[in-house]
């Protein structure tokens, strides 16, 4: 899932088996992203624009995001 700006929420998702990343920010994308799992994404699970790949514990540490794993 590859998000561009404006800043959207993710909630509640299972993001799974994707070639690439689970979620990977661009252009300015900071989505909120709550409660959601990830398994299996080939390059990684989050790819934040920033920081670039992070793990999911990262991840709920930034912004408004909490309780994925």
């Amino acid at each position: 899932m590859d998000l561009l700006f404006p800043p959207v929420a993710v909630e509640g998702s299972f993001i799974a088996n994707s070639v690439y990343y689970g979620i990977k920010e661009d252009a300015g994308a900071n989505p909120g992203v709550t409660n959601c799992g990830f398994s299996g994404n080939g390059a990684g699970d989050y790819y934040d624009e920033f920081e670039e790949l992070i793990p999911i514990w990262r991840l709920n540490q930034l912004g408004t995001n909490r309780g994925n794993y």
